[in-house]
């Protein structure tokens, strides 16, 4: 598995392991369009090694910390397969797993993130900026606080407006 604190890169592991899986496969089976790559495979060779010899090394390529939780996946995939197939498979999936993480080496994944903004738009919540006139929360206010104060003065206990609130104006 792909560890939570992969963040926003999860789906792209996710995409890489699937694809290197995909074409280790059909580098075999020769069924579909490659994705990406196509290596030469004998029609003898497992296919469940391949998957998983390609799913293990671009793992390791990514999240190399992981490394022996990925070997002990891949040795139990192993298991009950014959000697002959298993060593053809790996060789396929090693060959499809090295493609893929080439292919997305240079991807501008490594390169820093730029943050993300909220464009100054009507309704969007924005929070106080750094030098701003009036003190405000940083909090919008919670659907559950806005319903309180209106069902307070729609009955009679409040005569502050159900509008008031601690949140930021927008504009």
């Amino acid at each position: 598995t792909i560890p939570a604190t992969a963040t926003v890169l999860g789906p792209r592991y996710y995409a890489m392991l699937h694809i290197a899986q995909f074409d280790a496969v059909n580098s075999i089976e020769r069924r579909y369009t490659p994705y990406r790559t196509a290596v030469w495979a004998s029609r003898g060779a497992s296919t469940q090694a391949a998957a998983a010899q390609a799913a293990r090394d671009v793992l390791v390529g990514l999240l190399p910390a992981n490394q022996a939780i990925y070997d002990a996946a891949l040795a139990g995939n192993l298991d009950g397969i014959s000697p002959g197939r298993a060593a053809q498979g790996i060789a396929v999936g090693k060959a499809v797993a090295k493609k893929i993480l080439d292919w997305r080496a240079d991807d501008g994944t490594a390169d820093p993130q730029t943050p993300f903004v909220l464009p100054p738009l009507p309704g969007l919540w924005q929070g106080a900026t750094a030098g701003a006139s009036v003190a405000r929360s940083t909090v919008p206010p919670s659907a559950a606080s806005r319903f309180h104060r209106i069902s307070a003065v729609a009955s009679g206990r409040s005569t502050t407006s159900p509008c008031a609130s601690s949140a930021p104006a927008i504009g």
